[in-house]
């Protein structure tokens, strides 16, 4: 009983230090951002993360940060901080969930200021995608 004891407090200290993250995981305090520049350069994002994460600033998508915290990047105070989205959102029923939120927020929250992304065209369905497993690693 000791020995799990003390396995299972090895990996809470474990994880609450980022020790034993699989390769790729970034904890949200330490990811840094691209900025709006380098994300509108051709070929610059590569990977699915990065291109949800250049969603979030480039003013002419998603501009997540004008309304919403988020460690190292904004201090939006308008709505939800983005954070802890993964244990708020996790499985596939999180997931859709939050797909369906940023897709058309009005059908989960009646006169919601946040745009209907997917609705209008904002966003292709592509890039919400990239947005949603980007947002799961915060």
């Amino acid at each position: 009983m000791r020995k799990t004891m003390q396995v299972v407090l090895g990996a809470a200290v474990a994880t609450v230090m980022g020790f034993g993250l699989p390769t790729g995981t970034t904890q949200a305090a330490e990811y840094k951002y691209p900025s709006e520049a380098d994300c509108q350069k051709k070929d610059f994002a590569k990977d699915n993360l990065t291109k949800g994460a250049c969603v979030i600033v480039i003013r002419r998508k998603g501009n997540c940060m004008a309304c919403h915290q988020m460690n190292g990047l904004s201090s939006g105070n308008v709505a939800t901080q983005l954070s802890n989205m993964k244990a708020r959102y996790g499985g596939e029923a999180g997931k859709k969930r939050l797909r369906a939120q940023i897709e058309n927020p009005h059908a989960a929250v009646k006169g919601s200021a946040m745009p209907p992304f997917g609705r209008y065209d904002i966003l292709g369905k592509d890039e919400i995608t990239q947005l949603v497993d980007f947002l799961l690693t915060l």
